[in-house]
C-alpha cells in the first residue's frame, strides 16, 4: 500500500462536487455600473439558494461581448434578474 492510498482510506471529505459560475454582478453587485445595482451586495436569493444545494459559487471570468455589458445606460444588472 502506498501512502497516498494509506491517506485515501483516512481523510473524510464531504464536499458536493457542485459548483456554479456566475457572472461578477450576482456575486456582487457594487461591481455594476453607477445605479445599476438594486441591492448593496450579492443577489441573497442566488446565494442562499446556492448553499441550500451544497453549491460551490465561482465567479465566472469576464468576457468581452457578454449580454450584461450589452447595456450601458448602468441598468443591466436589474434587466438581467427578476425582481
Amino acid at each position: 500500500m502506498t501512502e497516498a492510498t494509506a491517506w485515501t482510506g483516512r481523510i473524510r471529505d464531504v464536499r458536493s462536487w457542485r459548483v456554479i459560475f456566475l457572472v461578477h454582478w450576482l456575486l456582487d453587485e457594487n461591481t455594476c455600473d453607477l445605479g445599476g445595482a438594486r441591492r448593496g451586495g450579492a443577489v441573497r436569493e442566488i446565494v442562499d439558494l446556492c448553499q441550500e444545494e451544497d453549491m460551490g459559487m465561482c465567479r465566472r471570468p469576464a468576457q468581452s461581448g457578454m449580454p450584461e455589458e450589452a447595456c450601458s445606460n448602468g441598468d443591466y444588472c436589474s434587466s438581467m434578474v427578476r425582481r
